[in-house]
């Protein structure tokens, strides 16, 4: 795997991109639909919550104990 190094200037330290990972991920068979939801934040999210948002578009406000996820609030 071949990686970039950048510097914007010659006293920068460089820092490396990776590239991308799209050869690396499993290919999603013909025919199929992911279904599963996302977990994203926005920077106005209380802290400890997250936001899961389904394929459909429908959202919920989740946090997590532990390892159980409970649903705080359900979004339209």
């Amino acid at each position: 795997m071949a990686t970039i190094t950048l510097a914007s200037e010659e006293r920068d330290d460089p820092w490396t991109v990776e590239p991308p990972l799209e050869g690396q991920l499993p290919k999603q068979r013909a025919g199929t639909i992911d279904r599963r939801p996302i977990y994203f934040r926005h920077t106005d999210t209380p802290d400890g919550h997250v936001i899961k948002q389904y394929p459909d578009g429908s959202r919920q406000l989740v946090r997590f104990v532990g390892l159980e996820e409970q649903v705080v609030k359900h979004f339209l």
